[in-house]
């Protein structure tokens, strides 16, 4: 039995998916355009904020990003860009 590795390209992922959607995909609790930083143990529940472009903004730690940025801090994947994209 073989195994497929997907590649995708950034700039598609960016495209096709919204900070919002990974928020949702891991199972957060979305108020409006807000929710909890659960990955960093937060409890402010409008702590980050899903703009209409798409990215987050995290109004605690000062930081904002894309899909990817926000999958990464998710799930532990911080320096790991690569692994991120992959899965």
């Amino acid at each position: 039995m073989s195994i497929q590795i997907y590649y995708y390209e950034a700039e598609d992922i960016k495209k096709t998916v919204t900070a919002r959607q990974v928020a949702i995909d891991a199972n957060y609790t979305i108020n409006g355009n807000a929710c909890v930083a659960e990955w960093r143990n937060g409890d402010n529940n409008t702590a980050i904020h899903f703009n209409e472009d798409g990215t987050y903004h995290d109004f605690v730690k000062g930081e904002h990003g894309d899909c990817i940025r926000l999958y990464q801090h998710i799930h532990n994947l911080d320096h790991d860009f690569k692994t991120a994209l992959q899965q």
